[in-house]
């Protein structure tokens, strides 16, 4: 494994005139990360240790599209799928404070709720049908749609963003279409990370991509094509540091909201072959999602790559660690649902493996993560873990 990086000052001697300019449009809030150590990180194990669970349940959830926290005060809002329903709780109690949005007509309705982000007292919701984002206050009130700026690009369900005071982080997909290639359900096109600021906007990073056409007419309504390599990243708000991910090795790159890049993580892992199980059971997901779309794509000339992606999530927690899932084998047939995480701080020099029944889809503190669990019914609700990651003996 070998990282590789240095440090980024927004303002550098030399800089050029348009650069300043753009620069006052992105005001640098946060400390400037510190340059990775030269040299190769050492892989240690560790083993999480489960210190107390309880349960985030609301009968107004069924299919848990997005979670988003507030770890300062531990509140917790959960997306529903199906009904558009924001549901808010005190995370570390586990009661309900409220609910927000709702499939509804007027300001503040939510038809495509695929997103969510805490920012103080305030939610906000990418709705990517109507393309745009909806802010609401704790409270409930509708305060404001907040369109991104047009340009070549559309918001893309799939992938996160936040806003950093007046920077709006959000990723967006671009479809390189041509002639013959309209008719075709397979796109190829881009997945995008922009900052937008006003009106301004700015491409941080890009990585190609493909995508399912699912929409009968009109615009397309696309969906990932199985094990693409896609654009995962995430960003930490204390140090405006994001962390990104393109490609099918383990690689994460390190950005900051200037676009400049920090370092790079690299790990020798590959993700693991896809297998004749893996097909079916993408195909069957799809055949699912699609069949209420289109009956005319013929899922059983999917093409898929020989690996999957060696990363399928990354997230901070508020320490600034980065969580890592790969896509590593499960450890034994006895254990098929422990998944292998990293977990890595910008600039140590080593980094912790270990195996955990769940990736947190949010945090509400450095030792205490949320996770997504299902009932017998398939019904969707949320799991507060506290643990202690503790690092095994050699």
């Amino acid at each position: 494994m070998q990282i590789s990086g240095r440090a980024c000052s927004f303002t550098r001697a030399g800089s050029l005139v348009a650069a300043a300019i753009w620069a006052s449009y992105w005001p640098w809030r946060g400390r400037e990360p510190e340059p990775p150590g030269q040299g190769a990180p050492v892989a240690r194990d560790g083993v999480v240790r489960i210190l107390e669970s309880r349960v985030l349940y609301s009968d107004s959830l069924a299919q848990i599209t997005a979670v988003a926290t507030l770890p300062e005060s531990g509140l917790v809002a959960a997306l529903d799928q199906v009904t558009g329903l924001i549901a808010l709780f005190e995370g570390r109690t586990g009661t309900i404070r409220g609910y927000l949005g709702g499939r509804k007509s007027g300001p503040g309705s939510l038809n495509c709720g695929s997103q969510l982000f805490l920012s103080g007292q305030s939610v906000l919701v990418l709705d990517s049908c109507r393309q745009r984002f909806i802010e609401f206050a704790i409270g409930g009130q509708h305060v404001k749609d907040v369109r991104a700026v047009r340009g070549e690009g559309v918001l893309n369900a799939y992938g996160r963003f936040a806003r950093l005071g007046s920077i709006l982080l959000h990723s967006r997909r671009v479809s390189a279409l041509s002639g013959n290639q309209a008719a075709k359900p397979i796109r190829h096109g881009k997945d995008q990370l922009v900052a937008q600021a006003d009106s301004a906007v700015r491409v941080i990073a890009e990585a190609p991509s493909a995508w399912i056409d699912v929409a009968r007419s009109g615009p397309p309504f696309l969906v990932p094509a199985p094990y693409r390599p896609r654009l995962i990243w995430d960003v930490h708000p204390a140090t405006q540091l994001i962390a990104l991910s393109r490609q099918q090795d383990l690689v994460v790159e390190f950005f900051t909201v200037s676009g400049d890049q920090s370092g790079t993580l690299r790990l020798p892992v590959q993700g693991r072959p896809v297998s004749r199980q893996d097909r079916a059971e993408v195909i069957r997901k799809y055949r699912e999602e699609v069949s209420s779309h289109r009956t005319d794509v013929n899922l059983e000339r999917l093409t898929f790559p020989e690996r999957m992606p060696a990363i399928e999530a990354l997230r901070f927690d508020p320490s600034g660690r980065l969580w890592l899932r790969t896509t590593a084998p499960p450890r034994s047939p006895g254990k098929p649902d422990s998944l292998q995480i990293v977990v890595f701080r910008y600039g140590e020099p080593s980094f912790v493996r270990f195996w955990f029944r769940c990736f947190p889809v949010a945090f509400l503190s450095a030792e205490e993560l949320l996770c997504r669990e299902k009932d017998s019914l398939d019904v969707e609700y949320l799991r507060a873990f506290k643990f202690n990651l503790e690092l095994q003996t050699p």
